[in-house]
């Protein structure tokens, strides 16, 4: 199979192997993809559209998939500025 750009692919799977292809060749392009989406869930964190965990989510799936497709990521220059989530499970009584 032939490299197709991001933004030609159809379809999903499409687009998850043609951003695979692209970040296994291109690291910076990666980062900079991943560290633009991230500023924008905590733009939407900002405006209490989601919650600090929410973005926690999206980087745990993000990890795996870069993971899985051998791509590699420095992690904590990404994650360095997230909001931090609550924990709730503190607040429970005891039993």
């Amino acid at each position: 199979m032939g490299f197709v750009s991001f933004e030609e692919a159809g379809t999903l799977e499409a687009k998850a192997r043609a951003f695979a292809d692209k970040g296994r060749n291109d690291h910076d392009w990666t980062f900079n993809c991943i560290l633009g989406f991230m500023q924008l869930q905590k733009e939407r964190f900002n405006r209490r559209e989601i919650i600090a965990g929410t973005i926690h989510n999206y980087v745990k799936s993000i990890k795996l998939f870069c993971q899985m497709a051998d791509i590699h990521i420095p992690w904590e220059k990404i994650t360095r500025g997230l909001p931090r989530g609550k924990r709730y499970a503190d607040d429970r009584a005891l039993h």
